[in-house]
Order: C-alpha cells, then sequence, then structure tokens
C-alpha cells in the first residue's frame, strides 16, 4: 500500500504544475502517451517551451484559451485552441491551420451567457464555409487530424 502512495503522490506532482502567479496550470499524466493542458488567458508561453513537465511533447500541450497566435515561434510550439470568436478564428485562419477550436463551455445555470454555447463551434464552421472563410479541408484539419494528432488514441 505505502508503494501505490508513494507512487501517486509522485504522479500529484508531476499532474499539477502551477504557474507564479498560482493560476497557470497543467493538468497531465506523467506517461508520455498523454495531453496536458495549459489553462491560462495569457498568451505568453515562454516558460513552458519544453512542454514544461514529464518530457511531453510541445505539441501534446494544449494552450486552452488561446489567443489566434498558432504559429509554433508565437506560441512555443504549444498547440493552441483557440476560442471561436469571428476574429479569432479570421486571424488563426490567416496563419494557417495549426489550431484547435473551442468555446471554453461553462454549464452554470446561474451565470447563462458567460461564454459561448456549446454549438458555437459547429455553426461558427458551417458559417465560415457557407462565406468561403474556410474551405471543408480547412475543416477537416482542424477539426479532425489536429486532434487526433494531439490527443491520439483518446480522440478516437
Amino acid at each position: 500500500m505505502t508503494e501505490v502512495f508513494d507512487f501517486s503522490n509522485h504522479q500529484i506532482i508531476d499532474i499539477l504544475v502551477k504557474g507564479p502567479n498560482g493560476k497557470d496550470y497543467v493538468l497531465c499524466q506523467a506517461n508520455g502517451d498523454t495531453v496536458a493542458k495549459f489553462n491560462s488567458a495569457r498568451a505568453r508561453c515562454a516558460r513552458y517551451q519544453d512542454g514544461g513537465m514529464s518530457g511531453l511533447s510541445r505539441d501534446r500541450v494544449v494552450k486552452h484559451y488561446s489567443p489566434p497566435a498558432v504559429l509554433p515561434e508565437e506560441n512555443s510550439g504549444l498547440m493552441p485552441s483557440v476560442l471561436a470568436g469571428k476574429d479569432a478564428v479570421k486571424e488563426a485562419l490567416s496563419k494557417g491551420t495549426r489550431f484547435l477550436m473551442e468555446t471554453d463551455f461553462l454549464d452554470d445555470p446561474g451565470r447563462p451567457g458567460a461564454v459561448m454555447a456549446i454549438t458555437t463551434v459547429p455553426k461558427r464552421t458551417m458559417d465560415f464555409i457557407e462565406k468561403g472563410l474556410m474551405t471543408e479541408d480547412q475543416a477537416h484539419v482542424i477539426h479532425s487530424e489536429n486532434p487526433r494528432r494531439t490527443y491520439g488514441p483518446a480522440f478516437e
């Protein structure tokens, strides 16, 4: 039992890494086949240049709530998850397709409208395709290839 407890405590150290302000954090498992999520509204990711934890590859670290900084040199090579606002997605697309889209959905009846609805990503994608702002091939990369490359077997 002591071995399990010690192992678990070691994993907790690898799993939860807080930034100096106590607000940035990364959740991951210690094995190399896991994805981490960097949660911060700030764009600066320099201190996470090497994944920042457990030898995890940078392209397996998702920058949640990312601005449209989708080029590896703009975000330390992390995989950006861009909020699905029209302007952010337009700017991200102007740089390429190396990003995920998100709504930062919040299921809190006490805060209706606090963030975008969970249906925003598919609606925004269809709207952009219909208006010629995104091709079906771009949508496929963003919504299929990128998640598969980032999340691996967990995405299946």
